[in-house]
């Protein structure tokens, strides 16, 4: 799905978004309204707040909700 859907499925659900291309790196991206602006962990480093995604990001359709 484009990252306009799966932002608002991730504020109804509270659940962080993912690439189907990047899940594997534990990469999520939690959308937020806050100072925080969108912040994004990965499991290797610590979350890291603002995060800044590029052309391709915004306009890849394969985002998803990450469910666990």
């Amino acid at each position: 799905m484009r990252i306009h859907e799966a932002v608002e499925k991730a504020l109804k659900e509270k659940s962080p978004i993912t690439r189907a291309s990047l899940r594997d790196f534990g990469f999520k991206v939690f959308p937020t309204d806050s100072s925080d602006c969108c912040y994004i962990v990965n499991e290797k480093q610590q979350p890291a707040r603002c995060w800044n995604p590029t052309a391709n990001d915004l306009l890849a359709d394969d985002w998803e909700l990450v469910t666990k």
